[in-house]
């Protein structure tokens, strides 16, 4: 304790040096160091949005993509980009320190130090044109956006923005053409789930956004049902807003370099599943099995249940090929905690045979199957004992070859006691051993303690070297 307050003591004047060299920087310029034609952004002033009339009004997403866009923090902000906080240390620190102090004052400057937000880093010319835009792809056409700079009345180089918007009149859908008849499955589906969509029907508000959010919607649900090669940019949307002034008229149609993949429907062939072991300096020898997933081959002497990896593979020979199958396998093969990587692969089988099959193939790599951890802390009494305690633990993530988890863990204290006298007798401490055996099975969070041991021993010199002994056994 006496060598705490010492160090404390001897830590005061630099400490109270450190704060009045921050108090001396209250009344310092915040733009003194600025350049020629430099000007400190100090945040927004106004952000303003008006529309034609009351019954236009812009939806929620789209006026909270416009404040993103002029959302660009200035130095020190409490509510960003308008309000700051009062005090703006780290420009305070950069206008008024030398960037080459040495010891305690230079350190206090590189972690306080905060570089100048300047209205030339905000780029408000550029950012008009982006809120023009993005009215444009949310079908707001002929809308204008503008900037004003108001420089502080008493500091002219900080300054504010502010932005005005004024929206156009929303452009309508009034007609949609659909894919009508096509010859192949990709066609005809995308053809039905189209018709039955609720933004594709007269009335919605044109919106590049929403067209893109139903093609990657259509494609999810294609690639869920066979449709494994099709990608959303194969879809496209043709609007012309020349035929009705104010409206669009929406066709659908297929990209022209549509691929002949694509448009197949596949099912799943063959499933061959490969467990690699973690070395490759010795990948060991492969044992091959058949199960009702297929092919498992297995990089002996790795031990492995075979029914563990089966009952994570999701596919089904013969069944239509899912992405979400893909992403199910995955997903649960990681959850097993045995493998460092999971991979897979669909691969047609023969598209020349007209056997639209795709072979999946399954790659895992093993994991470390033991780890160890080791944790130093401190332990204290309510009798002010006090020690430094150990924690070592070994965990094996695949005992039997089915998941099953181990977790053995040896605790060690040393506890001594804490400002007594010599002639009272020193407290030799109190030692404790913890020895834990867990078991979780099948990665199901099912944990169970085998046993557990505690012994303790107290030996004072005051009482004669009394040994207290208690052993605890607790099966559970």
């Amino acid at each position: 304790m006496k060598a705490n307050r010492h160090l404390i003591i001897s830590r005061l004047p630099a400490l109270a040096l450190a704060l009045l060299l921050l108090l001396g920087s209250v009344g310092c310029s915040t733009t003194r160091r600025l350049g020629e034609g430099q000007v400190l952004y100090t945040g927004v002033s106004k952000f303003s949005v008006s529309t034609p009339g009351d019954s236009v009004r812009l939806p929620g997403d789209l006026k909270g993509q416009l404040e993103k866009i002029i959302n660009v923090k200035p130095n020190n902000p409490l509510i960003s980009p308008y309000v700051r906080t009062t005090f703006p240390l780290g420009l305070w620190v950069y206008n008024n320190w030398n960037d080459s102090a040495k010891g305690l004052k230079g350190w206090l400057y590189r972690k306080l130090v905060a570089q100048p937000v300047l209205i030339s880093d905000v780029r408000p010319e550029v950012r008009v044109r982006m809120l023009e835009s993005a009215l444009d792809d949310a079908g707001f056409f002929n809308s204008s956006a503008t900037y004003t700079v108001t420089p502080d009345k008493r500091n002219p180089r900080k300054a504010r923005i502010s932005y005005n918007v004024h929206t156009g009149e929303p452009y309508l859908i009034d007609s949609i053409i659909y894919l009508g008849d096509v010859d192949h499955p990709a066609g005809l589906f995308i053809d039905s789930i189209a018709r039955k969509n609720k933004y594709l029907e007269p009335g919605s508000i044109f919106s590049i956004d929403s067209l893109e959010a139903v093609r990657v919607d259509f494609a999810n649900r294609l690639r869920n049902r066979g449709f494994y090669f099709f990608r959303p940019e194969y879809i496209e949307f043709l609007a012309d807003s020349t035929i009705h002034p104010g409206a669009i008229a929406l066709k659908l149609t297929l990209a022209s370099n549509l691929p002949e993949l694509a448009k197949r429907q596949w099912r799943t062939g063959r499933i061959h599943t490969l467990l690699n072991r973690r070395s490759t300096r010795n990948p060991g020898y492969p044992d091959t099995l058949e199960t009702s997933k297929g092919l498992l081959t297995v990089m002996r002497p790795q031990h492995i249940r075979p029914n563990m990896i089966t009952s994570a593979i999701s596919f089904r020979q013969n069944k239509l090929f899912s992405v979400r199958d893909m992403d199910r396998t995955q997903t649960r093969l990681s959850r097993l905690g045995i493998f460092q990587s999971v991979e897979i692969q669909p691969i047609p089988a023969d598209t020349a045979s007209g056997h639209s099959l795709l072979d999946v193939f399954i790659t895992c790599r093993y994991d470390r199957p033991m780890s160890a951890s080791l944790e130093i802390n401190a332990t204290s009494k309510s009798n002010s004992y006090l020690g430094p305690g150990l924690i070592f633990s070994l965990h094996h993530n695949n005992l039997f070859g089915g998941g099953e988890k181990l977790t053995l863990s040896l605790n060690g204290t040393r506890v001594g006691g804490a400002g007594q006298q010599a002639e009272q007798g020193e407290h030799v401490g109190v030692a404790g051993l913890v020895h834990r055996l867990a078991v979780q099975l099948n990665g199901k969070g099912m944990c169970r303690t085998v046993a557990q041991a505690v012994f303790q021993l107290e030996n004072s010199a005051a009482r004669h070297g009394t040994d207290k002994r208690q052993i605890h056994e607790r099966t559970s």
